[in-house]
């Protein structure tokens, strides 16, 4: 790709410009944060499933929005809020489908996943039921 730059800088279609240092150093942020995001998402894949962290990457939709309204105060529309809202919780229900909300629920009470199975900390069972057996 880099002789077509030369070669339309030659012929006149295109004027190149090398960057200023403004510039130079936005795209270098630019590539460290791209090499950050990248190594995540590849030990992501290696540590869940390659469909956890597929629809796990659709959560920077949401994470925009709400960087816009923090960031900007840029205000969020219904659709938004919506579209947030939809995107979460789905990807909230794959993960309890998975079960990585419950072994993280386990972790935090000090509940092996030897001492029992996933459905003795729905809320139902382990609010109610005192000896959870």
């Amino acid at each position: 790709m880099w002789p077509v730059f030369f070669i339309l800088d030659a012929s006149g279609a295109e004027t190149f410009v090398w960057p200023t240092a403004a510039q130079a150093q936005m795209v270098l942020l630019n590539c460290g944060l791209d090499i950050i995001y990248n190594g995540s998402l590849l030990f992501g894949i290696i540590a869940s499933t390659p469909l956890v962290m597929s629809l796990g990457l659709i959560t920077v939709v949401p994470a925009s929005v709400v960087a816009d309204w923090l960031v900007h105060g840029r205000v969020m529309s219904g659709q938004a809020i919506g579209g947030t809202f939809a995107i979460l919780s789905g990807y909230l229900a794959l993960q309890l489908q998975e079960g990585t909300v419950v072994g993280m629920l386990r972790r935090m009470v000090g509940v092996s996943a030897a001492e029992g199975t996933n459905d003795r900390l729905l809320p139902g069972k382990f609010l109610n039921d005192t000896n959870n057996e």
